[in-house]
């Protein structure tokens, strides 16, 4: 009897074939199927990718809008070449009317999405110079 008690128990644990007084154990681990876990991070690296997307275009954005609120005419502004450089600069060429309504010809400029500082060519020259060099073109 002590003999059926232990094999119920052992049952209970671990998971046990019990065949005509003879036992057989086998260790039940939980399966987790491969496939699952491959689809599972797959989904976490695909919307880590889908956050810094948009967060790269949350700052470019954010840059555009501050450089067209800038402009004479901030309606006409156009933007070429617009990137976020090492997850902090925004680098492009910008290009807008000028008061007798000619456009003036894309101008660089260079946008700090931590300290909210904007440098532009025909503003800050030499800082915006020097931050292009190091932050735009490497």
């Amino acid at each position: 009897m002590a003999n059926n008690r232990l094999g119920v128990l052992v049952a209970a644990a671990v998971g046990v074939t019990m065949l005509a007084g003879t036992c057989e154990v086998a260790l039940v681990a939980p399966r987790i199927d491969s496939a699952v876990r491959a689809d599972e991070a797959r989904e976490a690296v695909s919307d880590r990718a889908f956050r810094a997307e948009i967060d790269r275009d949350v700052r470019v954005s954010d840059a555009e809008l501050l450089v067209a609120g800038m402009m004479r005419d901030p309606g006409s502004t156009r933007f070429s070449d617009v990137s976020l450089r090492h997850g902090v600069w925004v680098c492009g060429y910008v290009n807008s009317r000028n008061g007798f309504g000619g456009y003036v010809g894309f101008r660089e400029f260079v946008f700090d999405t931590t300290d909210h500082v904007l440098m532009m060519n025909g503003v800050n020259d030499r800082a915006m110079h020097i931050a292009w060099k190091q932050e735009c073109m490497g």
